[in-house]
Order: C-alpha cells, then sequence, then structure tokens
C-alpha cells in the first residue's frame, strides 16, 4: 500500500550532486515529488550521516539546491539508494511540480 501523501514524478536525466569529505558525488534520481527525493547509485563511500545534507538536483538546463533529511537507505551491491524527505527548497522546486503535475497544486510547505 502507497501511504505517500503527494504522488512520485519520475523524469530521464536528472541527477544529484551531493559533497562530503570524500568528494563530489553523483546521485540518479529515481522518482521525486514536491517532498521527498528517491536518489539512486550513490557510492557507499558517501555515507550521508548528516541529520540534513544539501543537493543540487539538475534537471536539462535547471538546477535547485535542496536541503534533505535522509529518511531510509538501502545497499545496493557497490552503491546505494536513499530516500530523503525536502527539508528546504526553492520556490521554483515547486513550481517545477506544478507543470510536471499540474493536478498537484497544494500550497507548498517550503521555503
Amino acid at each position: 500500500m502507497n501511504q505517500r501523501e503527494e504522488t512520485r514524478l519520475t523524469v530521464s536525466g536528472m541527477t544529484a550532486d551531493i559533497s562530503n569529505k570524500s568528494g563530489l558525488h553523483t546521485g540518479i534520481i529515481r522518482n521525486f515529488s514536491r517532498l521527498g527525493v528517491c536518489i539512486t547509485k550513490l557510492p557507499r563511500k558517501l555515507q550521508i550521516k548528516e541529520e540534513c545534507f544539501t543537493a543540487v538536483i539538475s534537471h536539462k538546463e535547471r538546477k535547485f539546491t535542496l536541503v534533505l533529511k535522509p529518511k531510509w537507505v538501502k545497499q545496493d551491491g557497490r552503491t546505494y539508494t536513499t530516500g530523503a524527505v525536502v527539508h528546504r527548497a526553492p520556490w521554483d522546486w515547486t513550481a517545477m511540480m506544478i507543470q510536471l503535475d499540474p493536478a498537484d497544486t497544494k500550497t507548498p510547505l517550503m521555503h
């Protein structure tokens, strides 16, 4: 049963750049909504341990800087996948959600 409040969208070619002490790492966005993202193909050495982390999400010519809070992590061999809640995002992230899914017209909870 899907317990998400928001519809998850998938768009090919969307990436997330995350940096830490081990360097800059790029993951692939599996799906996303206004309030959450699922990022795959992250190297194990990234080891997101912070309560929140910053990711630069790229889609075509657009870039969005989001503060994410990890909710779960799953090992996938040499990489891992994480589901994260959007803790803070720019208004244009919400605008993109409305553009991609016009049925999602809820009031944004992000700043």
